[in-house]
């Protein structure tokens, strides 16, 4: 029976091989396939009717090891898309004497048919303080169903090495709140959460420090990656896109027009999209994202253009492109958008510093 103090690769390897069999119970508890399947797609239809989250009645395996699991089949609906989607949700947890507590498995993009991508432990201490901190009862039952089911999605941020050289994580869990642990040291990504606190309870100093996963706000509201994957079936290939844009401006570069201005604002936008998508704003695959960061972009860019090509001696060149993309971003209605972190990833893709030099200058350039 694995707890906390289960070495990283037996609790790997428990729980990727129990996590198919505690699904497969529940599909098995719930009727079989069909009904399954039935049961899911009513709640997809409550879930698109009524515009909010949906959980099942929750299913309960105990694998032959011992371990208990509660599992529930999870719809959520996303706003950005007007969609919603259904997955199998399944964790393991066990009971101290005064609390619990639980591991809970990852995936790329939501998606348990590439495999497991790490682990995350939310140690007793942990759930001690998400009841008193989340105005939640301390009872066992409670507590677990609570958290469950509003747990859907995470992103876990690198932070500074502590004292003890372990590595330490921010892990968004909900729209408020940030778990803090370390990651165990290790092949295979095992997290550690053993506390966690709302952004009102942020100092100014771990406020700054978590930026970033912050940021990111509430992960429902991005489709996953296999939604849109079937809603961009038939496009073709977005590489091939990119090519009849060149191909166009080749043209007309042969013919004599001066396409300088459109390469220009063609390179911007792209510099842009490509950090977007390192923050994780956006993914490649978000087609209704970047067809309306298109129009939503367009205006802010030629404005740039058009004043950087006056060659103002008052215009200062990055300080007005951040603005510009805070504007976009305003416009994109990205949510507590980390710009600094933006104009530090922008001066490296530019000027080519490496990080501490590129932090140094931001903060220079935007003091806090």
């Amino acid at each position: 029976m694995i707890n906390l103090n289960t070495p990283s690769d037996v609790l790997w390897a428990t729980l990727s091989k129990e996590y198919e069999k505690a699904k497969y119970w529940m599909i098995k508890q719930y009727g079989g396939e069909k009904r399954y399947e039935a049961m899911r797609d009513d709640l997809l239809r409550r879930c698109a009717f009524s515009q909010c989250t949906i959980n099942s009645k929750p299913v309960y395996y105990t694998s032959q090891e011992g371990n208990r699991w509660i599992c529930f089949e999870n719809a959520t609906y996303y706003p950005d898309s007007y969609a919603s989607n259904a997955m199998p949700s399944c964790f393991c947890y066990y009971e101290t004497a005064s609390s619990i507590g639980l591991f809970m498995v990852g995936f790329s993009n939501s998606c348990s048919n590439e495999g497991m991508n790490c682990v995350l432990i939310f140690t007793p201490h942990f759930f001690q303080r998400y009841a008193e901190r989340m105005g939640v009862s301390d009872n066992k039952d409670e507590l677990l169903m609570k958290f469950t089911s509003s747990t859907r999605s995470f992103i876990v941020s690198p932070m500074d090495k502590d004292e003890n050289e372990h590595e330490r994580i921010a892990v968004r869990i909900t729209t408020d709140c940030t778990g803090y642990g370390i990651r165990r040291s290790g092949n295979e990504n095992v997290f550690e959460v053993r506390t966690i606190l709302t952004d009102a309870q942020l100092s100014k100093a771990q406020s700054a420090r978590t930026e970033r996963v912050r940021s990111l706000g509430d992960l429902s509201q991005f489709e996953p990656v296999e939604i849109t994957a079937r809603r961009l079936e038939g496009i073709g290939d977005i590489g091939n896109i990119t090519k009849a844009v060149h191909d166009r401006l080749e043209k007309l570069q042969s013919v004599g027009v001066d396409t300088s201005y459109q390469v220009n604002g063609m390179k911007l936008s792209m510099t842009i999209s490509m950090i977007f998508m390192k923050m994780g704003i956006a993914s490649l695959y978000d087609a209704d994202y970047w067809e309306k960061f298109g129009v939503e972009s367009h205006e802010p860019i030629t404005r740039y253009l058009n004043r950087m090509a006056e060659r103002d001696p008052e215009f200062k060149e990055f300080p007005e492109l951040v603005k510009t993309v805070r504007e976009i971003a305003a416009r994109m209605g990205v949510r507590k958008f980390a710009w600094r972190e933006f104009a530090k990833l922008l001066m490296m893709e530019i000027y080519k510093f490496d990080e501490p030099k590129a932090a140094a200058y931001i903060k220079e350039i935007y003091p806090m």
